[in-house]
């Protein structure tokens, strides 16, 4: 196992001897590999994202996992012939996120090897390990916020944004949208939201300043402070929250030591 990075965004699986027991395209019949679901369901529920990166028949795979009932867990999934290193840089790729947030399992050390020495910064983990991931510290986020848990379907939201998008002019589809805003003052259930707001890298934050939680809680009970949230609605689906301003309130001037949106909606 090479060192884990700060925080593990994507889990990517191989399949054959690692997501199951056995190859598919010379065995037919395949199982999950005992307790792989408890896995693929904690690290669902914690917002961590699942891909797939695997050498095999695209088609024969895709069945194999839907016949188990787990192929809505995974995004972005890259079944073929190519470099695994490869798959996974088009994963995060497909994902906006950096290689470095990413974790590949797979049972072949070659494969393992392949990817490391390639992607900068991922994590590459034996299949035979695959029972203990959720144990990792970096498969470990200090909050498991509502949004967290609704990350996967956020993504599965944006898929469909985006196939709309592609029959129609950028103005017709923005207009379709529907969106709506809106700004509230945080309260104690926003602050785990609005702390990985300002930690998550892929933020477009004003400043470049992050706060902690316990900063964050000062700011919200401060008379002299505002901390603001924005959430965005579509018809496609709910954003979750996806801003934050802090308010610094003078008495000459107000200031704005924080502002800060999420680049999955900027775009």
């Amino acid at each position: 196992m090479t060192a884990p990075p700060a925080s593990v965004k994507c889990v990517v699986w191989d399949l054959d001897n690692t997501l199951w027991d056995g190859i598919l395209l010379e065995d037919g019949d395949v199982t999950l590999k005992d307790g792989i679901l408890d896995v693929l369901s904690t690290l669902d529920e914690r917002g961590i994202l699942l891909s797939i990166a695997s050498r095999n028949d695209e088609t024969e795979a895709l069945d194999a996992l839907q016949s188990f009932g787990i192929d809505h867990l995974f995004l972005a999934p890259r079944i073929g012939w190519g470099l695994k290193s490869e798959s996974v840089e088009a994963i995060a790729e497909e994902l906006n996120i950096a290689p470095s947030t990413l974790a590949f399992v797979d049972d072949d050390p070659f494969e393992r090897a392949e990817v490391a020495a390639t992607v900068e910064g991922v994590l590459t983990i034996d299949a035979a390990d695959a029972l203990s991931i959720p144990d990792l510290p970096a498969m470990q986020p200090r909050f498991v916020t509502q949004d967290s848990r609704r990350r996967r379907e956020n993504y599965r939201a944006e898929e469909h944004r985006q196939q709309v998008a592609q029959t129609m002019s950028a103005q017709e589809f923005l207009s379709s949208l529907e969106m709506e805003l809106t700004i509230t003052e945080a309260d104690a259930e926003d602050l785990a939201r609005v702390e990985e707001l300002t930690v998550r890298t892929t933020q477009l934050n004003s400043t470049g300043v992050t706060f902690s939680y316990e900063e964050l809680d000062r700011f919200r009970t401060s008379p002299d402070h505002l901390l603001l949230v924005a959430g965005l609605e579509d018809r496609f689906g709910d954003y979750g929250k996806i801003g934050i301003a802090l308010v610094e309130k003078g008495r000459d001037e107000w200031r704005l030591p924080l502002f800060l949106v999420s680049c999955r909606v900027m775009s």
